[in-house]
Formats: C-alpha cells, sequence, structure tokens
C-alpha cells in the first residue's frame, strides 16, 4: 500500500508527502484525480479535482498544470467548486500564503486567454433566457453571469442566435469596451430596456434593438438577433470568437460539439428558462439538464426560497366551521395599526362588517384580491370591496388585460392570509365567505387555519405580499381602474345558514417553540410538500378538495411519493370531497381514487351532499403527529406551479395533534344517506314534469273524446 509521509509545517498546516518506494498505484494521477478530506465521523468536509468531473465533487474540476507546477487556493476563497477556488502555481509555499505568479491577474482580458477558455470552462454562463414575450411586448433577454471570484473583462465579447455559422456571418449583440463584470454579478440584456421595467419593474443593464431608456447603456448589432419562439440557439463568444456558453431550446435542429443530447422543451409564452443550482452554484454540463426544472419561471414572479424559523411564541389553532369565526373576530377585533389581506374571494358579510369597524378605528386596511375568480366577481362581493373603499381601505387585484399589454404574473391570486399589525400572520385553507368562515358553526366547509405570533413569520409574509401589492407592477390594478358596479338597489342579506353539523373542536393557544417554514407556490410548494411526506416514517394524514393523478403527461409527484411511502408499511389515510355536480372534477378524483387504493392507501369520500360539511375545502396535510401543513394549495398542477398559493409547515407535536385528531374524527364519519322524508325538487323533478306531461295528455285526450263525443 501507499505510505504517506507526514509533516508539520506550521502551526495550521500539516504535508503530506508520498513516499514513492512504496507506491502501489495510489498516489495522484497527474490527467485526473479527486482528493477528498474526512473528519473522523466518516463525513467528507472538503474537497477538490482535476482533470475530470467526479459526482463525490461538487462544482467542476481545477484546469491541468505545467509539469512541476501545482495548484494552489487563491486566497480564502471557497466555493466548492474547484475551477473556481484552484489556480496554477509554479512555486508552491506549503503552511505559508500561496504565492502566485505575477502573470496570474484579477482581472482577465480577453485578448490574451482565449488558449485558456471555451465552453468547458464556465468562466462566465448563461443563466437565464426569455425568448418568448407577451405579444406587443419587446423585451426578451438573456441574463449572464460571472461565477468566479475574479473581475472579467468581457468587452468585445458578443451574443448570437446562429453560433452555428462563421464568426464574420453570425450575427451579433457585441458589448462595448471597458465592459467588465465583477465576481457573482449578473448582467440583464434585453431588446427594449421600457418593455422590460413594465413587466419587471426593475431595468436591465443593457438594451440592444431600442434605445427606449437614456440611462441604460445601449449596445451594438450586427444584423438583427431575434430569439425564435419555437426554437433556437443562443452563444456567448469572447471578441476573439471562442465560444464560452450555449443553450439549445425548442424545436432547434441545428447542434454544434460544445452541446450535450437534446435541446432544452420549449418554455412557453411568458416563461422564462432559467439555469438549475445546487446548493447556490449554478450546474454547467452543457446539456438540457443544467435546465430542466419543475418549476416554471414566469415574468415577473417572486424567487422565494424555503426558510424556517423558531417560533418562541404562541400559535392559535383552528378550524371550519367549529370556531374559524370567532377566531377571526378576536384577531380582527385587537388589529391597532394595519391588517393586510391576501384573498381569492372575499363576500362573508360579518367579517365585512369587522373591517369596517377596524376602519372606524383608524387601522389601515389593505386587500389584494384575485381579479378573475372562477364564475367572476359576484354583486356582492363588488359591494363589499367598493364600500371598504369608501370607508378609506385600500384595494388592489391583480389582472391580466392583454389589451393594455398587461399580463399576470400568476394564472390566479389564490392564496389566503392576513397579516395584523406587522407581527400576525393567519394562514387559512378558506375564503372569506359563508361557507368558509361560517358564523353559525353547524354549517360551513370543512377548513383549517391557524394563527402564528412571530415577529420573523411576519415579517416573511410581510415581504411576499409587498411584493404581490406592489402598486408599480403592472398587473397589480387598483379599485378604480376595475369600474366595478352593483345595482342601487342591492342590499347584503343577514341571513345565517344553518346545518345539522355539531361543533366538536374550540380554538386552542399552544405555546412555543415550533418551528415555522412559510410555504409559497409556484416558489417552494412542491419542494416543501415532497419534503414532508419524504420526512414522515409512521403515518401521513392528507385531506384535499381534490387530488389530480395526472399532472400534464406525468404522475402527480405527490401521488408517487405517496405511494412510495405506502409501500414502506406507511399509515396513510386520505379523505376527498366529493361533489357528483362538478362532473370533470369527479371522473378525475374517482381516478386518482382507484389509483390510490390500488397501491394499498386508504381514500375515503366526504359527501357535499349528504354529510355534514358544505363541502371538505382543506388543503392539508399531517406526518407522524409531528409536523402539519395548513394552506390553500389544491393538489394539481395549476395549484402548485402556477398560481400564487400560500401556506405554512408548522412542526410542533401538539399543535400536529389538534389537526391529527380533527381529521380522524372526519375519517370516522359514515356517509350519510338522504331518508325517504328528505324530499328533494332536485331529486325528483324530472319524474315530476314527466307526470305532468302524462296528466295534462290525459286530460286533452278526455276532451276531445267528449268533443267527439257530443257532436
Amino acid at each position: 500500500s501507499t505510505i504517506y509521509a507526514t509533516f508539520m509545517v506550521a502551526d495550521t498546516a500539516i504535508r503530506l508527502s508520498v513516499d514513492d518506494g512504496t507506491l502501489c498505484g495510489y498516489g495522484l494521477n497527474n490527467q485526473k484525480e479527486k482528493i477528498m478530506l474526512f473528519d473522523s465521523t466518516g463525513i467528507c468536509i472538503d474537497a477538490m479535482e482535476w482533470g475530470a468531473d467526479y459526482d463525490e465533487v461538487p462544482g467542476l474540476p481545477a484546469k491541468l498544470v505545467a509539469k512541476a507546477n501545482s495548484l494552489a487556493r487563491y486566497g480564502e476563497v471557497d466555493q466548492d467548486d474547484s475551477s473556481l477556488d484552484f489556480v496554477e502555481c509554479s512555486s508552491p509555499t506549503p503552511g505559508s500564503q500561496n504565492i502566485f505568479d505575477e502573470e496570474s491577474e484579477n482581472v482577465i482580458p480577453d485578448e490574451n486567454s482565449d488558449e485558456h477558455l471555451g465552453c468547458d470552462s464556465a468562466i462566465i454562463l448563461i443563466i437565464e433566457l426569455y425568448y418568448h414575450a407577451y405579444a406587443n411586448m419587446k423585451n426578451e433577454f438573456v441574463r449572464i453571469f460571472n461565477p468566479s471570484n475574479r473581475t472579467i473583462d468581457i468587452s468585445g465579447w458578443y451574443l448570437t442566435d446562429e453560433p452555428w455559422k462563421q464568426p464574420e456571418d453570425q450575427p451579433k449583440i457585441i458589448f462595448p469596451k471597458d465592459t467588465h463584470m465583477l465576481p457573482d454579478t449578473s448582467f440583464f440584456i434585453t431588446q427594449n430596456a421600457s418593455d422590460f421595467l413594465w413587466e419587471t419593474t426593475m431595468l436591465p443593464d443593457f438594451e440592444y434593438a431600442i434605445d427606449s431608456q437614456p440611462s441604460v447603456p445601449q449596445l451594438l448589432t450586427y444584423k438583427t438577433v431575434s430569439f425564435s419562439n419555437t426554437g433556437g440557439l443562443v452563444g456567448l463568444y469572447t471578441a476573439a470568437s471562442t465560444l464560452i456558453d450555449l443553450i439549445i431550446y425548442g424545436d432547434a435542429n441545428q447542434f454544434i460539439s460544445c452541446w450535450e443530447g437534446p435541446a432544452v422543451n420549449a418554455s412557453g409564452q411568458g416563461v422564462v428558462l432559467r439555469r438549475n443550482t445546487v446548493n447556490g452554484t449554478y450546474i454547467d454540463t452543457n446539456s438540457a439538464t443544467d435546465w430542466v426544472s419543475p418549476r416554471i419561471y414566469r415574468l415577473g414572479q417572486s424567487d422565494l426560497k424555503l426558510q424556517t424559523d423558531s417560533c418562541p411564541g404562541e400559535v392559535i389553532v383552528f378550524v371550519s366551521p367549529d370556531n374559524s369565526y370567532e377566531t377571526l373576530v378576536h384577531e380582527l377585533q385587537n388589529a391597532h395599526v394595519s391588517i393586510d389581506i391576501n384573498m381569492y374571494e372575499f363576500t362573508s358579510t360579518c367579517l365585512y362588517s369587522e373591517i369596517i369597524n377596524a376602519l372606524q378605528r383608524n387601522v389601515r386596511v389593505r386587500l389584494f384580491i384575485e381579479g378573475s375568480p372562477v364564475g367572476g366577481i359576484t354583486e356582492k362581493e363588488k359591494y363589499i370591496l367598493c364600500n371598504i373603499a369608501d370607508n378609506g381601505g385600500e384595494v388592489r387585484f391583480i389582472v391580466s388585460d392583454s389589451t393594455n399589454r398587461v399580463y399576470t404574473r400568476y394564472p390566479f391570486n389564490h392564496a389566503k392570509y392576513i397579516i395584523i399589525d406587522n407581527n400576525t400572520v393567519i394562514i387559512e385553507s378558506c375564503n372569506w365567505g359563508n361557507t368558509g368562515v361560517p358564523q353559525n358553526p353547524t354549517y360551513g366547509n370543512r377548513e383549517w387555519g391557524i394563527v402564528i405570533k412571530n415577529q420573523g413569520t411576519a415579517d416573511f409574509f410581510h415581504l411576499v405580499f409587498e411584493g404581490d401589492w406592489n402598486p408599480a407592477r403592472s398587473d397589480s390594478v387598483s379599485l378604480e381602474s376595475m369600474n366595478l358596479s352593483y345595482s342601487n338597489n342591492f342590499m347584503l342579506s343577514d341571513y345565517v345558514p344553518t346545518g345539522i353539523y355539531t361543533p366538536c373542536f374550540t380554538r386552542q393557544t399552544i405555546a412555543g417553540p415550533c418551528l415555522v417554514t412559510p410555504v409559497f407556490s409556484p416558489d417552494t410548494s412542491e419542494q416543501a410538500i415532497l419534503g414532508m411526506i419524504d420526512s414522515a416514517t409512521t403515518s401521513i394524514y392528507v385531506q384535499q378538495l381534490y387530488i389530480y393523478k395526472d399532472w400534464d403527461e406525468t404522475i402527480n409527484p405527490f401521488v408517487e411519493r405517496l405511494i412510495s411511502k405506502a409501500a414502506e408499511g406507511l399509515d396513510i389515510k386520505i379523505i376527498m370531497n366529493y361533489n357528483p355536480s362538478f362532473s370533470q372534477t369527479t371522473v378525475q378524483t374517482n381516478e386518482t381514487k382507484a389509483y390510490l387504493e390500488d397501491h394499498g392507501i386508504m381514500v375515503k369520500y366526504l359527501s357535499t351532499e349528504w354529510g355534514l360539511f358544505a363541502a371538505v375545502h382543506n388543503k392539508g396535510m399531517i406526518c407522524d403527529n409531528k409536523t402539519v401543513l395548513i394552506s390553500s394549495i389544491n393538489w394539481n398542477e395549476q395549484s402548485v406551479r402556477k398560481n400564487r398559493e400560500a401556506g405554512v409547515l408548522i412542526e410542533n407535536e401538539e399543535v400536529a395533534t389538534y389537526y391529527a385528531n380533527v381529521f380522524l374524527y372526519d375519517w370516522s364519519l359514515e356517509t350519510l344517506q338522504k331518508s325517504n322524508s328528505d324530499f328533494s325538487w332536485a331529486d325528483y323533478k324530472y319524474l315530476v314534469l314527466i307526470a305532468v306531461v302524462i296528466c295534462i295528455t290525459l286530460v286533452l285526450i278526455a276532451r276531445d273524446w267528449r268533443k267527439r263525443k257530443w257532436r
């Protein structure tokens, strides 16, 4: 075996040297090698590689060095990427600060460095491409990034949409003289800076097709660069026409040697292609793998990350129909400074009254509402929103209006949360309506909600609210611009529906600590829910309005993971709503139910027609009686990957047990059947109509017979 000699060369450094006399194949290879440093428990704490990209080592390999030279870490840089962290050094100095050759500059000039560059150098990366803009928008863009620890001179570099051509024939977008990219920075390069600003609320670094903003540098062009909506190539070149990076997308029919495998799938209109990262480092394999992601990045959307915060304060757990009304009223009545509401629909008369009362106490109220809910904005909701505005509240909508070049960031704003006094957050599955927050607890939907009194959580939700509300966003539209109107004689009804449900649960205040993880679609919901399922070891309880088995042409990833967990022997129970009036949804939920049951998962329907609840409108999950998800997130692709949705993961056994008890109560319910005495016009209307027709026919026949008889 190989023997290494150990030398203490400084108080903080050790040199290991191979004894060549004992070398039996375990020395360091000149052409390709990896070195990994492990601690005493077997955990890798550092690694480097050269000549080849090893799976066990993060980042890309360092370049090969000349004979007798070494690789040395550049200063104290540690980006977990050998290509960035290590530089060739002709004078190794073990135990002392690394000394680099004079020609090793912190700025790499293009003209003298092309022999070291190329597609595999990862010196500058294309990290975003927006090639299919909306109608009448000229804001196609490319975003490039400097992942290194050095400033890079890109003077004379250019982008082209025809990299397969000879350099002299390529259309070009050219960077001017003295253009330098600082370490860890990016440039946005767009057609029209004003259109870019309109949809992103920020100015780009450069524009090239139209000089629309004097403050944005205009790039020179040679011929016309235009990114195809159906498929194409985009290449980044040095001034000496060395290809640095490339992306091939859609139905492109041109391929060049820098690219491996098929093109990146077409994104569709309004969607940004974005390079993937691992632990904050961009992946660069020169293939579609770098770009393929379940996340659909629409222009202008947020890019939130999962963030868990320890909550030392209290949380209040509640459910509908049992106690949601009293819980919300209590919190609203205790608001002193502000109430920010993000809601899909607001039709609750009683909660409307509480908002008016808050405004009369000089509490600032802002509502961000979906502008095009399924079925439209009802006259009742128009009345409520207009009167809130008339009493000093601020109301904005998220809408799409293509005639005025307005395109929504999210197909639907389906989130349901409230921020009170910037220190309390309420997250719910319910809209503010008579069924979601029923005034009488004998009637209404099954919903979950939670009140979190924690500054960190409130700050996170406030950041998201401000970003979505932002009046500078083209799709954030004021109430005045919506031109909502209702009839002059419209009046709110004070009718309070009642039902047959007997309330079983009271709201509970639970003292911390607990772990709180905000969850938002389309940013983090898929990652969070999959992670929650994967973490389960004993049980998973899911309660959903509906679950679709198929997303596009693939199996719902949540369904796939649940089936995997069932194969491990976990106790998995799923409750879904059953409403035969929605025939298409019923067909899909029946398919999901059968598929899950075929894989050993227990599924139960609660009917809207004969059950205790108006509907099971919940969107929650409990794992191991330890972690719970409360959210607005339906388990379909639209809700997870496209809509704006909101939720929260709470890790606390007492909190999770509360919702588990509610779930198991619902699981124990029998599906109620109508008794013979429960007559319903809906059930018998066709029989009655047939009987009426027969009777009328008989009467006419009899009358005709009598006439004939007496003639």
